[in-house]
């Protein structure tokens, strides 16, 4: 039975790693029937070298029985001459006023990576079966070594988040809850790690928050934030190994691959509520539904304020910070080991 899969596996952002993870996935499912086309959504930083995979590119359609189609909605077209038409897509809110759902349900099956993707098509009215998979283990990318003393930090907590610098990453809720939190004589640590190129636009929030929290008039008094210039995943590896405390509250509450890490390492991780981890889960952060409001958007009508979206509330953050400690540490960990085997 032949497979056709076009995704943007050769692109380098979220929807690139997740693709090529997932084009992963089904070529150990289907093998050498499975034929790889890639769709472009940028041009810029694309992934040249993808591995194994190339040799999928290589296959032609010998007859068209499956074709799976991984992307935004709006670019999704059910096509007739297949058997079998399956849509793969990643949402962060409702989609109900955008006119994606008429197409999702004339799809056979809808393919998303985390239950609260499925709970958002489904209260937007889409009735096609939606399934909700989970990536395979992928071999870790090893660990480098970060040149911290860590007898220094012995005694003090060690907060850390790849969240970038865009609106909807949480990132601003997390500073916003770790400089409120604590002041400069605490015994503790935030890292934030970021790309080269987001480097300046992290110190710029940093530094707003501050001036946008105004507890103190002299800003040497809140705690510094360490801005680690790479999200290179070894170091991120490091980082799970060795500090205390992860954190993603990206809003919409989508596991990406650094969480998923953190995860396999069972590090206590602050997230949001939708992940459902476990009832009991002490570091979930209360999370609200809010209408989307973004200055910047990568498509007109994504995310418009005709949507909403799940958003992390920064007082709870800063309450979850507080709770760390080694008895919930030992907690945390194993809800994450059971949700891993789940």
């Amino acid at each position: 039975m032949s497979v056709l899969l076009i995704a943007p596996y050769r692109q380098t952002d979220g929807w690139g790693r997740k693709s090529l993870e997932f084009a992963k996935d089904m070529a150990k499912l289907k093998g050498d029937e499975l034929c790889l086309r890639p769709l472009y959504y940028s041009y810029n930083n694309l992934r040249n070298d993808i591995g194994d995979l190339e040799k999928y590119e290589q296959n032609n359609v010998e007859s068209k029985d499956v074709l799976i189609q991984f992307g935004l909605p709006m670019n999704l077209a059910y096509n007739g001459d297949f058997n079998e038409n399956i849509a793969v897509t990643m949402v962060d809110s409702h989609i109900k006023d955008l006119g994606w759902t008429q197409s999702l349900n004339l799809f056979d099956a809808v393919v998303v990576f985390s239950d609260n993707e499925k709970k958002l098509l489904e209260e937007s009215g889409v009735t096609t079966g939606i399934t909700v998979h989970s990536l395979g283990d992928k071999p870790f990318a090893g660990m480098q070594d970060m040149g911290l003393n860590l007898d220094l930090y012995k005694n003090t907590v060690k907060f850390y988040t790849d969240a970038s610098p865009s609106e909807s990453s949480g990132l601003t809720e997390t500073i916003a809850a770790f400089l409120s939190s604590y002041y400069v004589c605490d015994n503790v640590m935030m890292f934030v790690f970021c790309d080269s190129n987001e480097k300046e636009a992290v110190m710029k929030l940093i530094e707003e928050t501050k001036e946008r929290l105004g507890i103190f008039t002299d800003k040497r008094n809140y705690k510094d934030v360490a801005v680690v210039n790479s999200k290179d995943e070894t170091l991120l590896n490091y980082a799970h190994a060795n500090f205390d405390c992860y954190i993603n509250v990206e809003y919409g509450g989508k596991i990406n691959d650094s969480l998923s890490n953190a995860m396999r390492y069972a590090k206590p991780s602050i997230v949001l509520d939708v992940l459902n981890i476990n009832d009991e889960y002490p570091l979930s952060v209360q999370s609200c539904e809010q209408i989307c409001l973004l200055n910047n958007r990568p498509m007109p009508g994504i995310n418009s304020g005709r949507n909403s979206w799940r958003v992390p509330s920064s007082t709870d953050i800063g309450r979850k910070m507080k709770m760390v400690n080694s008895e919930v540490f030992d907690k945390c960990k194993q809800y994450i080991l059971s949700y891993n085997k789940g």
